[in-house]
């Protein structure tokens, strides 16, 4: 009686293990919210380069900082900016893979810093909007930037 009750109970324990058993263990090379957080380094349209940072802050992702030129010619020459703007509490959250960062604290419809990554490809993509002397003398440039390990 004893030997039938304890096989029992063995088998019993043995039936409970069976779906973690039969379970495999997977592995995947992609990190949960893929690696965002860098330097991301690139070159505009002009040819000039770019430089953006993201930072992880607290529960999500963050432009804080941003570095870069632009230049538009006019017929008295040729007007250049050279833009560089850094914050620790972040400018702008990065939401479904999309950030839109203003310029000098204005709205992102007026002067601004755009951009989309693809987790796939692991690159950045987007415009940049400045305002030179008037509405009518803006330049949105385009940029392509992956990121530097």
């Amino acid at each position: 009686m004893k030997t039938s009750s304890f096989l029992k109970v063995v088998l019993f324990g043995f039936i409970l293990t069976l779906p973690f058993l039969s379970c495999q263990h997977k592995t995947t090379t992609a990190v949960p919210g893929y690696p965002l957080a860098g330097k991301w380094t690139g070159t505009t349209a002009q040819n000039q380069p770019i430089t953006i940072t993201v930072d992880h802050i607290d529960t999500g992702f963050f432009i804080t900082s941003y570095d870069f030129s632009i230049s538009k010619v006019f017929q008295t020459g040729t007007d250049s900016l050279h833009l560089v703007r850094s914050s620790t509490n972040g400018m702008a959250a990065v939401i479904k893979d999309t950030f839109s960062v203003p310029i000098a604290n204005v709205s992102a419809d007026y002067e601004h810093v755009r951009g989309t990554f693809d987790a796939v490809k692991m690159t950045l993509t987007g415009d940049i909007r400045v305002i030179f002397r008037a509405e009518s003398d803006s330049v949105t440039e385009t940029y392509t930037a992956t990121k530097k390990e």
